[in-house]
């Protein structure tokens, strides 16, 4: 048995809850079409960067789907702070979600 739930939101991210029969385990699946728009913001984005004075500056776009996975695996994305959510992306090989390039900061 099969349950979908999809977010309403910018780019659509979907998940799947797989039921298993019998002696089957449960599985959870996610999935995300990153659309031509989303690939096109994240180039502008990234061509703009620039930090902000007020301390709000985005430092990557990262897809809902990965957000899910990494909470999925234990990791407090909403609590991390930006360094360490930039150190993840780049260990994993998720530069592409990346808009502040190579530069850092302290915070």
């Amino acid at each position: 048995m099969t349950h979908r739930t999809a977010y309403p939101n910018l780019i659509g991210a979907t998940e799947d809850l797989i039921l298993g029969q019998g002696d089957e385990q449960d599985v959870i699946t996610s999935e995300q079409e990153l659309g031509k728009d989303f690939w096109d913001d994240l180039q502008e984005a990234k061509e703009n960067f620039s930090f902000r004075l007020n301390g709000l500056t985005p430092v990557a776009t990262i897809p809902e789907g990965l957000v899910n996975k990494w909470i999925r695996e234990g990791f407090d994305f909403w609590s991390a702070p930006a360094n360490e959510i930039l150190q993840k992306l780049r260990l994993e090989h998720y530069d592409a979600f990346i808009i502040s390039g190579d530069k850092t900061f302290d915070h």
